[in-house]
């Protein structure tokens, strides 16, 4: 082969190489299950014990037959536009770029799932969801998409997860509280930002954890910021009894204030999440969260916890 045509065969060939590297496994295989829409076929199958029977759900275009005999298998006919709408979701949800490909192989077996779960398949591509609030996060997104027939068998096999929803919602709950008083101020954050994400689900738990006896003034503060209760205003200010000087917190949670017989003595800006709560312990006034230490008589800094 001449020199100059073996030169473009590889150059060809390392662009057509770097081209495939560059290709988005879930836009092209979005783009595959769009172009065979008329076949579209979506499982979600459960692998675990049966004492409590859970729903497997099937949304299939083609005509799918009713299991009459398996009161726990719905089994549902879809329109091609709402199998598109499902495979929209499933493109940015994580399943068409992290799905195994059952196909690939001629021989290519999936292992059997070690532990209770949902496993959700798309024509050769297969996933697990696995079991707790991952699995809920993701059959929960996709019911967003449903509707009809679809969407009320979908909320049949939620319903029968209501109880687990709680229980794990419990657990992750009560793991997070924990992190609010950890010592570390980046893990104190990062559960507070989400718990905070939870919103209102996690409220009832929260508002049990605030009437314990032995919580910690830490955890307390942040819970109320959390619960959006106004910690940071004059009703929440401190008095040093030994000074007689107030100390409180500007609603924004950027500014602390201390006044005495009514004058003011000092002000200082305070780099708080936005809300915050004011305690006194041992003669020090401390910002939550942060756990920032100041002299009320004179505002300077004592120490910040980190």
């Amino acid at each position: 082969m001449p020199r100059l045509a073996l030169t473009l065969l590889l150059v060809v060939g390392f662009a057509t190489t770097a081209h495939a590297q560059q290709v988005d496994p879930a836009k092209y295989r979005a783009k595959k299950l769009k172009e065979s829409v008329k076949t579209f076929r979506l499982e979600l199958l459960y692998n675990g014990p049966e004492d409590k029977p859970f729903y497997r759900l099937t949304l299939s275009v083609p005509p799918v037959a009713k299991a009459e005999d398996k009161p726990f298998y719905r089994n549902t006919q879809i329109s091609e536009e709402q199998a598109k709408k499902i495979i929209d979701h499933l493109a940015t949800d994580g399943f068409l770029g992290g799905a195994d490909d059952l196909m690939r192989d001629e021989y290519y077996v999936l292992p059997p799932p070690t532990k209770p779960g949902y496993t959700m398949r798309v024509g050769g591509l297969s996933q697990d969801l696995g079991w707790g609030l991952p699995l809920l996060k993701r059959l929960d997104g996709l019911r967003k998409v449903l509707d009809g027939q679809a969407a009320k068998g979908m909320d049949s096999l939620l319903g029968r997860l209501s109880g687990l929803r709680k229980q794990w919602m419990k657990e992750a709950i009560g793991e997070l509280v924990r992190q609010l008083g950890d010592d570390k101020l980046a893990v104190r954050e990062a559960a507070t930002k989400k718990l905070t994400d939870m919103g209102e689900a996690a409220h009832p738990l929260l508002n049990e954890t605030l009437k314990q006896a032995d919580l910690d003034m830490e955890t307390g503060s942040r819970i109320k910021i959390i619960l959006g209760e106004k910690a940071n205003n004059e009703e929440q200010s401190v008095t040093d009894p030994a000074s007689g000087v107030m100390v409180a917190i500007t609603g924004d949670g950027n500014e602390l204030t201390a006044t005495k017989d009514g004058k003011m003595l000092w002000k200082t800006r305070w780099a708080g999440l936005g809300a915050a709560s004011l305690r006194l312990e041992g003669g020090v006034v401390i910002v939550s969260p942060g756990n920032s230490a100041y002299d009320p008589a004179t505002g300077r800094l004592l120490w910040k916890k980190r």
